[in-house]
């Protein structure tokens, strides 16, 4: 009898542990589900925001041609942004801080929405905002390659919001190596110029001053020759113009991310591939 009684307590203190991990289980599987409903919203509010630029611009009268090709530009980022899915980050490496972290979207996600949204060289964004890119997927979670990292290089453009010009052309990388939280914010820009005209009008050259090519406070876009980025998406801004040397063709210049946040990533949202468009 007290050996029955012993395995009876036995039984009903495993009932209990058993109840305690499912409840525990349900909890994490609710809070994961109401951060996700909170992506969601805020990830509407921020199409809200591109909606409305887009509408401001087209209410102009005479647009330049800067205007026009700026009003395209948020057009195509709201066509990927209606297809996009926000993630959360889940892990970070202490020792790449500054170059990877994992979200917790991958395959499953693109099998359930029967689109191939999570790909290798997927945007990865914070409302306009470029962040990174999807460098691995995995069943359930994919690697992103931060725009801090020395290896990810988008090509950009500086756009000079006060006078809606587009002028030198070049491409950032990030001022950080695998080092715990290494000068994360800060990019390094290389090979700016204007040599060939484009649909912005005819090149220019090099030393230039009116308008400069480049200054402090221009923030830096994507241009989309990189074939991954779509144009138009912000990326950083100017706070400083390396000097032109006798013989130099182009121009350096450090810059700081855009990223709000970028050594406390949360929530993020995943654009679908460029190749897809």
């Amino acid at each position: 009898m007290h050996t029955f009684g012993l395995q009876r307590i036995s039984t009903t203190i495993d009932s209990s542990d058993h109840l305690s991990l499912t409840l525990q289980r349900e909890n994490r599987e609710l809070k994961d589900q109401l951060q996700q409903i909170r992506q969601w919203l805020l990830q509407e509010d921020r199409i809200e925001e591109q909606m409305i630029r887009y509408r401001a611009l087209g209410e102009e009268r005479d647009l330049r041609p800067s205007a026009l090709q700026r009003q395209e530009q948020i057009a195509q980022i709201l066509k990927m942004q209606m297809q996009s899915l926000p993630a959360r980050v889940i892990y970070r490496e202490p020792c790449f801080w500054s170059s990877f972290v994992w979200i917790n979207v991958g395959d499953e996600q693109n099998k359930a929405l029967k689109s191939n949204i999570i790909a290798k060289h997927s945007p990865v964004v914070i409302g306009n905002t470029l962040v990174g890119v999807i460098e691995e997927v995995q069943k359930k979670r994919s690697k992103v390659r931060l725009v801090s990292d020395f290896h990810l290089r988008p090509a950009v453009r500086v756009f000079r919001e006060n006078e809606d010009l587009f002028l030198a052309k070049g491409e950032l990388h990030g001022s950080s190596l695998p080092l715990w939280r290494a000068r994360g914010q800060l990019l390094v820009g290389m090979g700016f110029n204007y040599d060939f005209a484009d649909r912005e009008g005819s090149s220019r050259n090099l030393r230039q001053q009116d308008p400069p090519l480049i200054q402090e406070g221009d923030l830096l876009v994507t241009s989309g020759l990189d074939g991954i980025f779509p144009p138009g998406l912000e990326v950083a801004r100017v706070i400083s113009v390396g000097l032109l040397r006798e013989g130099e063709t182009s121009y350096t210049l450090q810059a700081m991310s855009l990223v709000p946040n970028l050594d406390a990533l949360d929530s993020l949202v995943v654009l679908p591939p460029l190749a897809e468009e």
